[in-house]
Formats: structure tokens, sequence, C-alpha cells
């Protein structure tokens, strides 16, 4: 039996016990969806652009829209520099 193989038998039997022991996947899960939205989730930016709840419901989707747009060309915009960054030291190595 090769390695992988061998990995994967402990990873099923290791799933297959850790459901064993619990009531139901409800339940298990719940704290997992209990913690606070990450930016992947439009929750998270319907709140972070409107804590109070005040604007219209349009206003406030097109606000968290533009939001999480911004974020992710932010994150564009960093990978982009890190990768510029790093081609220049290879070059001068």
């Amino acid at each position: 039996m090769t390695a992988s193989a061998s990995r994967s038998d402990r990873a099923r039997r290791a799933a297959r016990a850790r459901w064993n022991n619990d009531p139901g996947r409800a339940t298990a899960v719940t704290p997992v969806r209990a913690r606070a939205a990450s930016p992947a989730e439009m929750p998270y930016w319907l709140k972070r652009v409107d804590p109070d709840g005040r604007l219209p419901h349009d206003e406030r989707v097109r606000r968290a829209v533009n939001a999480r747009t911004d974020y992710y060309a932010h994150i564009l915009q960093r990978a982009r520099a890190a990768q510029h960054e790093q081609g220049a030291r290879h070059e001068q190595a």
C-alpha cells in the first residue's frame, strides 16, 4: 500500500469516527456559521457600509458591492506589487 493510500484510509477512518460521535452535522457546523462574516460574504459588506442599517436596501447593496470590489482590487494591486518586487530580487541575484 502506498503512503498516500494509507493517509487516505486514516483520514476516512478519522472522519467516520468524528461523525459517529456527533448527534448531527447541523450541530457540529453551527459554531462555524455563528462566527463573524468574512469578506467573501455579502452580509460582511452590508454591515460594514451601514452598521446601523439606516440606508435604504438598494443603496446599502450598491455601496456594499462597491466596497467589496475595491477590497479585492486592493488585494490584487498588493499581489502584483509583491510579484514585481519578487521578480526584481531574482533579477539582481
